[in-house]
């Protein structure tokens, strides 16, 4: 697995994981030591949209 950055809690298996389990946001937050914000943030997304992406923007000034 690569490194991850240091403010990054959730790497991209358990964000996978986290997007297709049926447990409650509480049961997941406490396993993965997240609050519940973050696990309804990855939730929302597809479990295809869990992986790192680049965080600078796409085009450049």
């Amino acid at each position: 697995m690569p490194a991850i950055h240091s403010p990054a809690h959730t790497p991209s298996a358990s964000r996978d994981e986290i997007a297709r389990s049926p447990e409650t946001s509480g049961n997941l937050a406490e396993c993965y030591g997240v609050c519940t914000r973050t696990i309804r943030t990855w939730r929302k997304r597809s479990p295809d949209a869990c992986q790192d992406r680049w965080a600078r923007p796409h085009k450049l000034p």
